[in-house]
């Protein structure tokens, strides 16, 4: 799942470089 502008990557997830978050749960709103 694609994480929208203004939301980071959940904790123990990272963002890869097409801005997908590896292993994503959700976006979590900053």
């Amino acid at each position: 799942r694609q994480c929208v502008p203004g939301c980071v990557c959940p904790e123990g997830t990272v963002q890869n470089r097409f801005g997908e978050c590896v292993q994503p749960v959700r976006c979590m709103e900053r």
